[in-house]
């Protein structure tokens, strides 16, 4: 859905082979969905009304890969009446190798 109709280097192993790669490389965008169905399930509602991010992708993901996204939560600060609790986030492979890594801040459930 987010690489297009056609094939390309996200969507097809030989297309990805005509640019060198050695298999298809997974989207950006899916590691950056499972950083934000982590702070979902963490936060809910925080997360869907007054989520933050800053991502960046720091290593491919092929396909056929395992990853699992985490988070740590650094500190919480009051914001009006409520608190945003801020988070480093990443995604990394079984191996350890991390693909992403940001930080990532909701509001506390009320």
């Amino acid at each position: 859905m987010f690489s297009g109709p056609g094939a390309n280097y996200h969507t097809d192993a030989e297309q990805a082979k005509k640019l060198g790669f050695p298999n298809i490389v997974v989207q950006g965008m899916m590691s950056t969905c499972f950083v934000s169905q982590l702070m979902q399930d963490a936060f809910g509602a925080g997360w869907i009304a007054g989520g933050k991010a800053s991502l960046k992708l720091v290593n491919v993901l092929w396909v056929d890969e395992s990853v699992t996204a985490r988070g740590k939560v650094r500190e919480e600060v009051r914001e009006g009446a409520r608190t945003r609790v801020h988070c480093d986030v990443w995604v990394e492979k079984d191996d350890g190798t991390r693909v992403l890594l940001g930080t990532a801040s909701a509001l506390r459930p009320a």
